[in-house]
């Protein structure tokens, strides 16, 4: 995990960062002698201000849960530090000003809770109406025992409190019946985490450190290390890990019902991110559990620490089910609430549309004779054969100038390709519906770059041999052409820019120019020959398209991983066709 910062100075991140966030959100008004963000636009139904904040390193938290439906204002201290109990008086003394009462919402560490509550104090004694809850739902102490709530850190169960409460408030509640909704929420709501890598404060490194093999469950969100230190985990284990701690907590059964929060710690990638949220909906349903909301994001986060938080929500009843998804369904004008129209479940149903099959498609064209048809899948099955063989080979071309995974990905078709022989969907004796069927193939199990030009190459050629109603070695050729021109269609590589087109488009150059004077045999023969030629000068090129493109033509000393992969095909037919060459 990297330690370097995009920072000024340590000391100035917290203020700087205010100031770029108020500046993106000019309706939010940024005081930077009280590190304080309030809501500038009025709403004459709340009587009410809701206050939260906590050290900075969090972010979005506190300041980017700032808007109408949600804050009204948040106070932010240093890096892992408390805001000073000053700073939190004149963040209550300015709600104030223009709500009748401030109820404010305190992250449970002890530090919040004694500069909050010296605040609060105070300004209580200027005659301010102001009161409090303090959230700490973390279950990582309680799994070994500890039962004390003040042990129980306020994570990302936080938002869902903001959230409900600002609701609250837009809808004129009194500060006495929020707080009561908020003393219930606080006993129905578990967080639990884990961290893959540590976080660093800038001007520090990092705060612990773990094996590649590791992950740190119980993590809190200042850096500290968690409860116990374990192997890495697949997704799904990570996730069961987590979650059935939660469930057991919660006392939550089969059929009860929860909203979810999947809080991405800093820097875990979407990927996983999204992978995990979709683990903990399988995990809930195998554990027949309701989930009725789930948002995901980095929505309280620990710097850039790599890790992930599960928050779960439970409703106990229906009136409560109904107020907490009503306040939590509705809009927020609060830039950082991952929660849209579309987070709620609708009617529609989904579109389980049947994959078209090329039978149901009018392919016409001419038939293969038998012993022709048993050719081509020959031809096939060797050309799948000699791609599996070099599946490494593959991925070493491709791991200077792409990104690895030629190899990987043309394995990927070959294997498809024997599964189709095996199953007997590949219809050989019809060259127009057999490359349809290649096509789609490449396409579904291919992805990406290599399955479209691959898709495209077969679309070609079978829609060139669906006008021919009989299928001569002059119509292979013609075919040939008629892919290559399909992907041209599309694509800007031309021969020169180091692609599969610099053994593919000379290969059947050659062929179309021998094949009536020296037949089908010799003609490929010969274009084999063009073929490896080809593959060869891309050692010589600099690639001009797709991600190779970008990569400096030092790197360039292999030849390019499609054109070999080109001759592999292109060896495999010729062999079929001269098989004493």
């Amino acid at each position: 995990m990297s330690t370097k910062k995009l920072i000024n100075a340590p000391s100035a991140c917290m203020r700087e960062c205010l100031y770029g966030f108020s500046r993106s959100f000019p309706s939010l008004s940024f005081h930077d002698g009280e590190a304080l963000i309030l809501n500038k636009i009025p709403n004459e139904a709340r009587t009410v201000a809701i206050l939260s904040g906590g050290g900075s390193g969090h972010e979005p938290f506190p300041s980017g849960y700032v808007g109408e439906g949600m804050l009204t204002g948040s106070i932010s201290g240093s890096v892992f530090t408390s805001p000073p109990k000053r700073q939190i008086l004149r963040a209550i003394q300015k709600l104030a000003e223009s709500n009748k009462e401030v109820f404010v919402i305190i992250p449970n560490y002890i530090g919040d809770r004694l500069n909050f509550g010296l605040a609060i104090e105070a300004a209580k004694d200027e005659g301010i109406q102001v009161d409090s809850v303090v959230i700490g739902e973390d279950i990582a102490l309680t799994t070994l025992g500890v039962t004390s709530d003040a042990k129980r850190r306020g994570m990302c169960g936080l938002i869902f409190a903001i959230k409900i409460a600002g609701f609250l408030a837009k809808e004129g509640q009194t500060m006495e019946n929020i707080k009561g909704v908020m003393e219930s929420l606080k006993e129905n709501l578990a967080s639990f985490g884990l961290c893959v890598e540590p976080c660093s404060v800038p001007g520090s490194g990092l705060l612990f450190s773990l094996e590649p093999d590791e992950m740190e469950l119980g993590v809190g969100v200042h850096g500290e290390g968690g409860v116990k230190r374990i192997k890495l985990k697949t997704a799904n284990e990570t996730v069961r890990i987590l979650v059935d701690p939660l469930i057991d907590h919660l006392n939550v059964g089969g059929n009860d019902e929860v909203v979810a929060i999947v809080n991405n710690l800093g820097s875990l990638s979407q990927l996983e991110q999204w992978i995990i949220a979709g683990e903990l909906q399988r995990r809930l349903a195998k554990r027949q559990v309701i989930l009725h909301r789930l948002y995901v994001g980095p929505l309280f986060t620990s710097l850039n620490m790599a890790g992930i938080q599960i928050c779960l929500l439970k409703l106990t009843d229906e009136q409560n089910k109904q107020l907490f998804l009503r306040a939590l369904d509705d809009p927020t004008a609060a830039p950082a609430w991952p929660g849209t129209v579309l987070s709620r479940p609708t009617a529609i149903p989904s579109l389980n549309k049947k994959r078209t099959s090329p039978q149901s498609i009018s392919l016409s064209g001419g038939v293969l004779k038998d012993n022709e048809a048993d050719i081509v899948k020959k031809c096939l099955v060797e050309g799948a054969r000699r791609v599996l063989e070099k599946e490494e080979l593959l991925n070493h071309l491709d791991s200077g100038c792409g990104d690895g995974d030629c190899g990987t990905t043309l394995s990927k078709l070959a294997r498809e390709i024997i599964k189709g022989i095996k199953e007997k969907t590949l219809r050989f004796s019809q060259p127009s519906q057999m490359m349809y069927s290649l096509g789609e193939i490449a396409e579904e199990t291919m992805g990406g770059t290599s399955g479209a030009i691959y898709g495209l190459f077969s679309m070609g050629a079978s829609a060139e041999f669906s006008k021919h109603p009989t299928i001569t070695p002059v119509t292979w050729g013609q075919a040939w052409l008629a892919g290559i021109n399909l992907i041209k269609k599309y694509s800007a590589a031309r021969i020169g820019d180091r692609t599969l087109l610099d053994a593919l488009e000379p290969a059947c150059e050659t062929y179309m120019k021998v094949i009536e004077k020296i037949g089908p045999a010799k003609a490929f023969s010969a274009a084999f020959a063009s073929g490896i030629e080809g593959c060869q000068k891309t050692q010589y090129m600099k690639s001009a398209t797709g991600r190779a493109g970008s990569v400096g033509s030092s790197l360039s000393k292999e030849v390019d991983a499609g054109a070999f992969g080109v001759t592999l095909w292109l060896e495999a037919i010729n062999n079929e066709l001269n098989p004493s060459s």
